[in-house]
């Protein structure tokens, strides 16, 4: 029993001094590990996409004043140039009455020219018409006593005093064209004042630029009774 007891003391002790030696030891040289790089292939995946970038907000500054000197002074105002002083008549071209058309001048000129002469269409200026021709009225060329007819019967036994309002038309001839009863009296009144006018009347003609011409007027005949 001892002797086991012995023998297994021995063999502690000696696998003890086997370990403090072998963690005592240098290491044997051995084969030594060569780092070998890692090939990975693409075999069709798309490799992630980044993640996006956070969105910028945009601000709006607030405006600032325009400083005094930034503002834009006010337009100052034209003066419009001064009219032309004077004022030419080229006699060699002025035509009066004549079909032949001369272009006018600018500040003055030809007193007949046509002043839409070689203008555009849209560019001519209205003309204007001629002024009218100095008129005058007919007058009385019958006598005062001759003017008025006799009294109608009906009228003068029923006393009938007033008057008859004529438009009367003389013509070119001085003549009576024709006569209208404007305002009547009745009684044989107006068909007297008519036929008298017509038949009895005598005017000069009424004229307009020197030509005898046809003219209408208003003209009164009164019935007067005497007493």
């Amino acid at each position: 029993m001892r002797t086991l007891v012995a023998s297994l003391a021995a063999s502690a002790l000696v696998h003890a001094l086997l370990a403090i030696f072998a963690r005592h030891a240098p290491p044997a040289a051995g084969p030594q590990k060569r780092a070998v790089p890692l090939v990975v292939r693409d075999h069709g995946k798309k490799p992630p996409a980044p993640p996006p970038a956070p969105k910028r907000i945009a601000r709006l500054s607030p405006k600032r004043a325009p400083t005094p000197s930034a503002v834009e002074a006010p337009p100052r105002p034209v003066t419009p140039p001064a009219p032309p002083q004077g004022f030419s008549v080229d006699t060699k071209s002025t035509v009066q009455d004549s079909s032949v058309s001369v272009a006018a001048k600018e500040g003055g000129g030809n007193l007949f020219a046509d002043p839409n002469e070689g203008k555009p269409a849209g560019d001519k200026a209205p003309v204007r018409p001629p002024p009218p021709e100095p008129f005058a009225a007919a007058e009385w060329a019958t006598d005062a006593a001759e003017r008025s007819p006799p009294y109608p019967s009906a009228a003068l036994r029923a006393e009938i005093e007033g008057q008859v309002m004529l438009k009367v038309c003389v013509s070119p001839s001085g003549d009576v064209d024709s006569v209208q009863v404007i305002k009547g009296l009745g009684f044989g009144c107006d068909e007297a004042a008519s036929t008298w006018a017509k038949q009895h009347w005598h005017f000069r003609p009424a004229r307009r630029g020197g030509r005898a011409v046809t003219a209408c007027m208003l003209q009164p005949m009164r019935f007067v009774l005497q007493r």
